[in-house]
């Protein structure tokens, strides 16, 4: 099993046999029926302040404090996996890039804290 990362538009297309789409955002799309990690999504406030002009290293630094801090992300993770199958587990949110979004926090923080590197797809 990998873990990757992507954006909900790219991961309409994978394959389900072959990955496990979870939702790492404060609000997942319309119809959502597959799993949360809530826990990994910045809050509303970050967010409302990070869309008012918040700088990207501002960001950065109240994510780091406010979620992968409080949260036991090996676990989390664990518990993912216990639903995936043997499948590839891929943590989705909105934004199209990852240049400036908090899933590359979330793949920064699995590799620094585990040695585990996670791919965008």
């Amino acid at each position: 099993m990998n873990i990757y990362t992507s954006c909900f538009r790219r991961a309409k297309a994978l394959d389900p046999e072959r990955y496990l789409i979870v939702s790492i955002s404060r609000f997942s799309p319309r119809g959502w029926k597959g799993l949360r990690l809530e826990c990994l999504a910045p809050s509303r406030f970050l967010l409302k302040d990070y869309h008012e002009g918040l700088s990207w290293e501002k960001y950065v630094e109240r994510y780091r404090h406010e979620v992968l801090s409080r949260v036991d992300v090996r676990r989390a993770l664990k518990l993912v996996a216990m639903s995936s199958l043997g499948r590839d587990i891929v943590l989705c949110c909105y934004e199209d890039s990852p240049e400036h979004c908090h899933r590359s926090l979330v793949s920064q923080f699995i590799f620094e804290k585990y040695g585990y590197r996670v791919q965008d797809i």
